[in-house]
């Protein structure tokens, strides 16, 4: 089976906007309990940093693969 460039870049775009979802959401809940229980500040904090910068990459990686599936298609090299 073939699949076209716009397929796989829809299935990519899926794939990679439901990991950085559910990364968002369980960096919101992280927060959220070291909002609402500062005893867990302290084991928590280090963790914040690690996960926004899992989501900050998460999104240049998404960018980058979605500008080189455009200038693919907008070259016919495939």
């Amino acid at each position: 089976m073939k699949y076209t460039v716009d397929y796989v870049f829809y299935a990519l775009t899926r794939a990679i906007m439901t990991m950085l979802c559910c990364g968002g959401i369980y960096l919101l809940r992280t927060i959220l309990r070291i909002r609402f229980c500062p005893a867990s500040a302290l084991t928590l904090y280090h963790s914040v940093p690690d996960l926004a910068e899992h989501l900050t990459a998460g999104i240049l990686v998404y960018a980058a693969f979605s500008l080189l599936f455009v200038w693919t298609a907008s070259h016919n090299t495939v």
